[in-house]
């Protein structure tokens, strides 16, 4: 069996067109620890934001954590399936609507099957499971996402 770790980091500037008084500057970090094992890949994920708005209401900080396994069957069939939980902290409070300052936990599962069509062509299926809780129930909702794709990779 081999692993892999990798990190990222990434900064954006974000400016929004006409009419749009908000700029922010995103902030963010990755660590990735994958297990090979064969056929198998299992996969872990932390991942730290920071989104500071020139609207304290816009502006957050967001940690991820994910879980994803993968297996590969013959004939370039696989499976894969995976979980995400995210918590999301809003710094400031919008005075004019909220009591307190939001806060979000987002859960979301997957589950999907592949097909290698060509050395770098793949059909995904996949369905995904997502329910938001958040301390403003504008924000909270449960979502059923179905997708079939093609991939190209080069």
């Amino acid at each position: 069996k081999k692993s892999l770790v990798s990190g990222s980091l990434r900064t954006d500037f974000k400016e929004y067109k006409e009419g749009f008084d908000r700029q922010a500057i995103n902030l963010a970090s990755e660590l990735t620890y994958v297990l090979l094992g064969g056929r198998e890949r299992l996969s872990t994920y932390v991942r730290l934001e920071h989104e500071n708005a020139s609207l304290d209401v816009e502006s957050y900080v967001r940690f991820t954590a994910g879980l994803r396994g993968e297996r590969d069957f013959a004939w370039g069939v696989g499976v894969f399936a995976g979980y995400e939980w995210q918590t999301v902290r809003h710094e400031e409070r919008d005075r004019e609507l909220l009591r307190d300052k939001r806060r979000d936990r987002i859960h979301e599962v997957e589950v999907g099957c592949r097909k290698r069509l060509h050395r770098a062509m793949w059909l995904d299926l996949t369905h995904t499971y997502t329910q938001a809780e958040s301390s403003v129930s504008l924000y909270g909702y449960r979502r059923n996402v179905t997708m079939l794709s093609l991939k190209l990779s080069f």
